[in-house]
């Protein structure tokens, strides 16, 4: 058996992801990286998610682009209810009008990876540090906004 050379971590991500074989997969490589995962189909479920969860979510991974909320949109939800959350957004580049670097740097994961650049994004993720915005909140409409 090969040894796993991907970045580790015993931190909580919530993985978002209207596409239940990209959240299965994805979620099941982060278990592997040591990972607790919890997973939503929807912002909504996301949301309740975090409403209900005792203990601290760390990352929320979360598709760009889904129905009825986007990425963006449930980012400030979220970040709302628990400030202190990293933010990881995932997408094929296809499939959202915005360029990747239209994203905070290190906040932006194309579709598809592969499960070490998958576990390289979410550890960069989880060891930046926030960036303190001076009273300006994301609208949730343009991803250039979005804080990570």
């Amino acid at each position: 058996m090969s040894e796993l050379h991907e970045p580790s971590g015993s931190e909580t991500i919530l993985v978002v992801d209207d596409d239940a074989a990209v959240l299965m997969v994805t979620s099941a490589l982060l278990d592997r990286c040591g990972y607790a995962t919890l997973q939503a189909n929807s912002g909504i479920q996301a949301l309740e998610i975090c409403k209900t969860r005792d203990s601290g979510i760390h990352l929320l991974l979360t598709d760009v682009t889904m129905p009825n909320m986007t990425g963006p949109e449930l980012a400030k939800q979220v970040l709302s209810l628990c400030p202190e959350i990293r933010v990881l957004y995932m997408s094929g580049c296809g499939d959202y009008p915005a360029e990747p670097h239209t994203f905070p740097v290190g906040c932006f994961l194309p579709k598809p990876f592969s499960p070490d650049g998958l576990a390289r994004s979410v550890r960069q993720a989880l060891d930046t540090p926030r960036k303190k915005e001076p009273a300006r909140e994301p609208s949730g409409q343009d991803v250039r906004e979005a804080v990570g």
